[in-house]
């Protein structure tokens, strides 16, 4: 009788959701806005920006 494994660790995103690291210089005021607003609220700037 064969038993089945179960998949270790968590399920891999799809292409869409996988979030890529990259490197930014920011000045410590610039540092100091984004640290008190919030990464969520830095995700959210960038995907409401409009590149002209």
């Amino acid at each position: 009788m064969e038993t089945l494994k179960k998949p270790i660790g968590r399920p891999p995103k799809p292409a869409s959701e996988k979030l890529e690291q990259r490197s930014i210089r920011l000045t410590a005021a610039q540092w100091a806005k984004v640290d008190a607003a919030g990464l969520s609220a830095l995700r959210m700037l960038i995907n409401h920006w409009r590149v002209k």
